[in-house]
C-alpha cells in the first residue's frame, strides 16, 4: 500500500480476505492504509443450500478484522462459486 501510494495510486483495492486477526501485520497494514486514505477491502458472502440446492438455508458476510474495517475507505463484496466435483 505504501508503494502504491508512493507511485501515485488514487485508491487500492484488494480481492483478499483479511479475515484472520494477525494484530502486528494487522496493526502495519491499517497504518499504511491510514496513510493511503483510499482502500476498499474485500468481504465474502456465504450462502449456505439445502443438500440438493433445493433451498437456501443461509446466507452471511464474512468481514475484515475490526482495525482493518476501520482504516479502510469501504468494502466490497466478492464472490467465490464453487464448482460442484
Amino acid at each position: 500500500v505504501e508503494n502504491l501510494r508512493r507511485l501515485g495510486a488514487r485508491i487500492v483495492v484488494f480481492d483478499l480476505l483479511f479475515n484472520e486477526a494477525e494484530p502486528e501485520q494487522d496493526a502495519v497494514l491499517a497504518a499504511a492504509m491510514r496513510r493511503h486514505g483510499r482502500v476498499i477491502l474485500a468481504a465474502m458472502s456465504e450462502t449456505t443450500v439445502e443438500a440438493g440446492g433445493r433451498a437456501i438455508l443461509e446466507t452471511s458476510l464474512k468481514r475484515p478484522t475490526a482495525d482493518l474495517r476501520d482504516a479502510a475507505t469501504g468494502m466490497g463484496v466478492v464472490n467465490v462459486v464453487k464448482e460442484e466435483d
